[in-house]
């Protein structure tokens, strides 16, 4: 057989791909001097490199499902030229879908396990996600403690308001970084998900479902949370500890941390503070939703012949409803990736000295 040479470098940048897809946790990047992950002594560096692994899930997943396929024998495939989605020209949540049920045909033995595992997939793509924003939170509280060591030091006078400024301003780049970081993992996220809505709408064709359709991500009005009433802000997760404060009805709030009933918040008049769960709304508001089922049959999205049909037996096919629940929570899942990018950016202002 003879290559070209454009065709042996895509066969050597599919293996190197294969053997690192399997295996990498950070990208090669973000540790390279002025990447993500250079600063050692960071504080947070511990909730950086966590944020950064969780997030390259995402990246590395879609370009190793979208250019090579899911299976081990993807190389061969290319080189057979087997896979139909390989420089087909689809869109990219119509590659991504196919790539996945092609992978998922040579795979399983049937239609009902081919559902199956797609109803998998999304299911623990959903748990990385919620991974995802853990992680970030944590991340996040991070730097919000670090503003306020700065502050409890200047305040104390161990430190100068020169020098105070100085470390803010860095806590502060170091935060935009954070955001930036994850706004860029938000993206690689919504090309999947409209990659696995597109697996149900492909499913649900030939089953009789219904159209799921999928539309840009939706924040809600103002963003983030807002207090539902006149509030006291207290010292410490409990109402034994000391009043810090009173926020009035609609003031909008950035959650750290909840936990027992309480949710650690960024004080709108400076540091941190406490307050009970109950009076923290977090409601998405009245905008139009981002995902929906249309009162039609679904449409498939890849052309005629890419796949085989997936007709499951009739005593099978509630397992159209089930791709459909974890499809449209995945939608959700997708938004409020979103909506923290929103509201953290909103929150730069938190990173300067009162």
């Amino acid at each position: 057989m003879t290559y070209t040479r454009s065709r042996f470098f895509m066969t050597t940048a599919v293996a190197t791909a294969l053997v690192l897809g399997g295996c990498q946790t950070t990208n090669i990047g973000s540790i390279l001097p002025g990447g993500y992950l250079s600063d050692k002594d960071d504080k947070c560096y511990a909730q950086r490199a966590a944020l950064d692994s969780t997030g390259n899930t995402f990246e590395t997943e879609v370009l190793r499902n979208v250019l090579l396929g899911a299976g081990a024998g993807a190389l061969g495939a290319l080189l057979a030229d087997e896979n139909p989605f390989v420089g087909a020209g689809l869109g990219a949540a119509a590659a991504l879908a196919g790539t996945l049920l092609y992978d998922l045909q040579r795979q399983t033995g049937n239609s009902v396990e081919l559902t199956e595992a797609a109803i998998k997939g999304v299911r623990e793509e959903n748990t990385r996600i919620d991974l995802l924003l853990t992680r970030f939170e944590a991340l996040r509280g991070c730097r919000y403690d670090e503003a306020q060591d700065i502050r409890e030091a200047l305040d104390a006078g161990r430190i100068t308001r020169a020098v105070a400024e100085e470390r803010m301003a860095a806590v502060r780049e170091r935060y935009q970084e954070d955001v930036r970081q994850m706004e860029r993992i938000a993206s690689n996220i919504s090309d999947r998900t409209e990659g696995y809505a597109a697996v149900y709408n492909q499913i649900a064709a030939d089953n009789g479902g219904r159209q799921l359709e999928v539309n840009a991500p939706r924040l809600s009005q103002g963003g983030g949370a807002r207090v539902t009433r006149t509030a006291n802000l207290r010292s410490g997760p409990g109402t034994q500890y000391d009043k810090v404060g009173r926020l009035t009805r609609g003031t909008r709030v950035t959650v750290l941390s909840s936990a027992n009933g309480w949710s650690r918040i960024v004080n709108p008049n400076g540091g941190q503070a406490y307050i009970a769960d109950f009076l923290i709304g977090r409601g998405r508001g009245a905008g139009p939703a981002s995902a929906r089922i249309e009162n039609r049959p679904a449409e498939k999205p890849l052309p005629p012949g890419r796949v085989d049909d997936v007709v499951l037996p009739s005593n099978e096919r509630d397992k159209v409803g089930d791709l459909q629940a974890v499809s449209l929570a995945n939608v959700e899942k997708r938004d409020r990736v979103y909506e923290e990018v929103a509201t953290s950016k909103a929150q730069t202002d938190a990173f300067t000295l009162s």
